[in-house]
């Protein structure tokens, strides 16, 4: 199933031995495993992966997520050739998605900007609805991940309520 080839593609990346590169390759061909195998190819780092990972981004034209997941697979092997060919594919993705982090990855590498820490969790401050009579979506996203909530419930006509503990809690807004 997909967890475990998920789990076996991390597993061979994090052991790096030569011998597993070509079944890392070779799931990277796998449509139910080749985010797997993409992700997997990154954290392993080797530049031999490169063509194989070239190759998969061509022919993933149609899956963005794809080649998202390459590009940060692109980004964590230390070759030469990979600040270049991040550079051609911030002239040519049609994707703005694609593009605008190749163009990011392309100015980490360079050094004008910080690689962000993924380990640090990012703390988010409660908003204050008095202050904010209509919040966007984004503010009760924010205000639910301060407040712990598991779940963000909207409906036409109703107060958005925030699922925290199992209870179903009303947002101290006015009525619509």
């Amino acid at each position: 199933d997909w967890w475990l080839r998920d789990r076996a593609a991390m597993a061979l990346a994090e052991i790096r031995d030569e011998s597993a590169l070509p079944h890392l390759i070779r799931l990277l061909q796998d449509p139910e495993s080749n985010l797997s195998a993409a992700a997997a190819l990154g954290a392993w780092g080797a530049p031999q992966a490169l063509p194989a990972l070239l190759e998969a981004y061509k022919q993933a034209t149609a899956f963005t997520d794809l080649r998202l997941e390459i590009l940060d697979a692109f980004a964590k092997i230390q070759d030469d050739r990979v600040g270049p060919l991040l550079q051609k594919i911030v002239q040519v993705d049609p994707s703005p998605l694609v593009k605008d982090k190749a163009a990011r990855l392309v100015r980490q590498r360079a050094g004008e900007i910080d690689v962000v820490d993924t380990a640090a969790p990012r703390v988010f401050a409660p908003v204050d609805f008095a202050a904010n009579a209509e919040p966007s979506l984004s503010d009760l996203l924010r205000h639910a991940r301060a407040v712990s909530a598991s779940d963000l419930h909207l409906g036409a006509g109703t107060v958005p309520r925030l699922r925290i503990h199992g209870r179903l809690t009303p947002l101290p807004m006015p009525e619509p």
